[in-house]
């Protein structure tokens, strides 16, 4: 018998990333590669063409005999945006709510997909609510005359999906739509967290981030702006008049709790040689970078009419400004929120960096037995 093979792409703000896996057995990774772009800002891609030679490069790469049956395309989260609504299915007697009432509320509600600016990619339920008025994320099995569930829709800018799917056609394979950030909210955050306030979850990628309000199995709130670790890396050689490959170097050797700097430098080397960078100069640059990033949160939690308590703590993740010595407590002091550092528990993709392409796999992996189209944008609690 042909064993099957699916993949999922991730399509990142500086990497796109093939993962190709056995369906038949679960943690069977058959190829992994990367390569690295030119990337995307204020949802634009800086090079489209270069995008359809790197995903070719990593589908040649992987070789005929692996070649993947169908690819999950991880879409980021300025390519998307969030709708949530109530939507209620009523009985003709009192019952037992079953998988077939919730799925027929998320695709009731689903009215998304003949728009021209924006398609359905995934349907989350938040809540549900039965007859007595109590409120479940999991109602199947429950009596009750009739449920009414609250549910989070991701929508996909047509565009995105227009250009990809075009890139399949040109490769002769088969792309799927989701959301990265709704995987990861999944797939990293605990439930328990999710279901009590909800919580804040922040992914600092490289050129991208993202902040999204997760509770229950979706989305309430999310948006995107274009700040990240390159940024950084941007300001520190702008900033200090040196190479940009210099200010790279110079991020994983940050630690903002130096409090004493004397005529301390960081030292680099790069290429053969070695430099020395004052640790004041680099320090300040680096802690703008994000207090700009936690200005851009703040005004958004501000904006938005979505009430997020402050007792709601954020979940950090993403890229590694996360792991400098002294960036997570500055920015909780920054959003005056507990903040906490996650990663997903996947084995070979515990790294901060892979919390999108690891989520991604998860679900994946969980998604295999479903057949039918649309059940497939589902996200929700699995048995």
């Amino acid at each position: 018998m042909k064993t099957k093979r699916l993949a999922v792409l991730e399509i990142g703000s500086d990497t796109i990333t093939l993962i190709v896996q056995n369906n038949k057995y679960t943690n069977n990774i058959l190829f992994k590669g990367a390569r690295h772009y030119e990337g995307f800002a204020n949802g634009e891609f800086f090079k489209k063409e270069e995008i359809y030679f790197s995903i070719l490069d990593l589908i040649n790469e992987c070789g005929v005999p692996v070649l993947p049956e169908s690819i999950l395309v991880g879409v980021p989260g300025e390519f998307t945006t969030v709708v949530c609504k109530e939507v209620t299915k009523k009985f003709d007697s009192l019952r037992a709510v079953t998988d077939a009432d919730v799925v027929d509320i998320l695709i009731a509600g689903n009215t998304y997909d003949n728009r021209s600016d924006y398609n359905t990619i995934n349907a989350a339920p938040i809540k549900f609510t039965l007859d007595s008025g109590k409120q479940t994320i999991t109602p199947v099995g429950v009596h009750s005359s009739r449920i009414s569930g609250y549910i989070s829709y991701i929508l996909c800018e047509c565009s995105f999906l227009y250009f990809f799917k075009s890139i399949a056609k040109r490769l002769g394979v088969k792309f799927e739509f989701t959301s990265t950030i709704l995987a990861e909210v999944l797939h990293i955050i605990p439930s328990k967290l999710r279901d009590e306030t909800g919580t804040l979850f922040l992914d600092i990628g490289y050129l991208s981030t993202t902040l999204a309000y997760a509770n229950g199995d979706g989305i309430l709130y999310m948006t995107s702006f274009s700040l990240g670790l390159g940024y950084m890396a941007a300001y520190i050689s702008e900033g200090m008049e040196i190479p940009f490959e210099h200010g790279k170097a110079l991020i994983p050797k940050i630690n903002l709790y130096i409090a004493n700097f004397n005529d301390n430098t960081y030292s680099i080397t790069v290429g053969s040689r070695a430099y020395d960078y004052d640790i004041r100069t680099v320090n300040e640059i680096a802690s703008g970078t994000i207090e700009l990033i936690t200005r851009t949160i703040n005004r958004a939690i501000k904006q938005t009419e979505i009430n997020i308590p402050r007792t709601v703590n954020v979940l950090l993740t993403g890229s590694n400004l996360a792991e400098l010595p002294g960036a997570k407590e500055f920015i909780a002091h920054e959003i005056g929120r507990q903040v906490s550092v996650v990663r997903p528990a996947l084995m070979h993709f515990d790294k901060l960096s892979l919390s999108g392409v690891a989520s991604l796999i998860i679900e994946q992996q969980q998604q295999i037995e479903i057949k039918k189209p649309f059940l497939k944008k589902i996200f929700g609690r699995k048995k």
